[in-house]
């Protein structure tokens, strides 16, 4: 392509991305950088500094950063990238709930669980609007709000998102699924501990929805559900 076209004409800044993605999935990120930093320079140039492609750079980019802990740098590019998407396809947008996602994983780390939740929750909202409740890419966005939530401690709330995450997962991958399991047993967890709480009845209220849903498929797992709850139940007559 670089033969036909030059080695700065704006389609090949695309495979340079690409190949870009492939070795950052590969964990090869020094080769990965240069790259992307070639793919950008030439977007920048030919097709202007707020063009969507520029914004695909940069998202892909700060992910990057973000897997070598250069966080404000990748910080610095996720706003960047999420302010051309804005400009272009306006705040409700898919690209724009990917981004936060992508943002929130960064803030997570970072140990800044406020602007992380009101981002992730932002990024729900958008894809609700947009996606639908029965997509599956809907099971991340439920779940980076229920594990910030459960962070700090709003155990109630992060309950309703595990089980819509739940719920959705079931349906579309079927209960033996290893991320269902692994939803199943943080349901679980977080019942116990939102029940010490003093939330009795709404623990009781999302466990027993999920072992009536287990039990009428005679799976293993309802047993272990059916202990939770009779455990939950003898805390609450002996309070």
């Amino acid at each position: 392509m670089e033969e036909a076209f030059g080695s700065d004409h704006p389609d090949v800044a695309v495979p340079l991305n690409n190949m870009a993605e492939v070795l950052r999935l590969q964990s090869k990120n020094d080769v990965a950088l240069p790259l992307y930093q070639r793919a950008l320079g030439i977007s920048e140039k030919k097709n202007g500094a707020e063009h969507h492609s520029v914004a695909l750079v940069l998202n892909n980019l700060a992910l990057l950063l973000m897997s070598q802990g250069k966080y404000d740098a990748a910080l610095a590019h996720f706003r960047r990238s999420l302010d051309i998407c804005e400009r272009i396809f306006g705040k409700s947008h898919s690209s724009i709930a990917t981004i936060l996602h992508n943002m929130t994983d960064l803030l997570k780390k970072q140990g800044k669980y406020d602007e992380a939740l009101s981002l992730s929750q932002r990024a729900l909202a958008i894809s609700e609007k947009t996606l639908g409740n029965h997509h599956p890419d809907m099971i991340r966005y439920f779940n980076s709000v229920a594990d910030l939530l459960w962070i700090q401690g709003k155990c109630g709330e992060a309950l309703c998102h595990y089980q819509q995450s739940f719920d959705i997962s079931k349906r579309l991958l079927g209960i033996d699924h290893p991320l269902v399991l692994e939803l199943l047993q943080k349901i679980q967890q977080l019942a116990v501990v939102n029940s010490q709480q003093g939330n009795h009845m709404g623990s009781l209220y999302y466990l027993v929805r999920i072992y009536n849903s287990l039990s009428q498929k005679n799976h293993p797992a309802a047993r272990a559900v059916q202990q939770t709850v009779i455990g939950l139940v003898n805390r609450l007559l002996f309070l």
